[in-house]
């Protein structure tokens, strides 16, 4: 004979709030692991980026980069990070005037800056060349970008994660942030310990 719910034996019933509990526990150790993880992963990411011999190599087709200074205020501030993505030599020709570029100094290959196209041209040679200026600055650049200098065109902007990033590659900011993550963890720990007892206290 087939039972109905109401039917079912006391000990049967009990073991459903019981499974709700399990599911729900499983699924806050998952979200709360896939959380971390992703911090960490991100947090390598930025770090990696900073390092010296990085700053203008590309990871899955995009630079990230910290702005350190304010010659394109109010678009964007010293201190901001901004991921570029790359643009192939053929594609030049492609951007349009208003973008927002990247590019490596021709006198000092070492700086990175970003800057606006204000007029895309041919040299004497028939390559395209970028010129540029800082919407703070008064005066255009005094050189044009040629395709070997170009690092990329501004994708995204997050305000002010840059100085962020660079305490990141300081110890006198990673230890505090290391503390802070153990003690992150063991106050999820004991959340979770707190919670399941009452549970535990039940099934006895």
């Amino acid at each position: 004979m087939v039972r109905t719910i109401a039917e079912q034996s006391p000990e049967a019933a009990a073991t459903q709030p019981d499974r709700v509990v399990q599911h729900w526990r499983s699924v806050r150790r998952v979200v709360s692991l896939t959380a971390l993880a992703l911090g960490v992963v991100v947090a390598a990411i930025l770090v990696w980026s900073q390092l010296p011999g990085n700053r203008d190599r590309c990871c899955l087709g995009r630079t990230l980069l910290v702005v350190g200074s304010g010659s394109m205020t109010p678009a964007i501030d010293a201190g901001d990070l901004i991921i570029v993505r790359r643009i192939d030599s053929s594609d030049v020709a492609g951007i349009a005037v208003g973008s927002v570029v990247s590019f490596r100094v021709p006198a000092r290959k070492s700086m990175i800056v970003t800057h606006r196209v204000i007029s895309v041209e041919r040299s004497a040679g028939g390559s395209v060349v970028l010129r540029t200026k800082g919407d703070a600055n008064e005066y255009p650049d005094s050189f044009v970008i040629g395709p070997d200098d170009l690092v990329g065109e501004l994708a995204w902007r997050v305000p002010r994660l840059g100085r962020v990033v660079l305490n990141l590659r300081t110890w006198h900011f990673v230890i505090p942030m290391l503390i802070m993550l153990v003690l992150a963890r063991m106050a999820s720990a004991l959340w979770m310990r707190a919670v399941d007892d009452p549970a535990q206290r039940n099934e006895r």
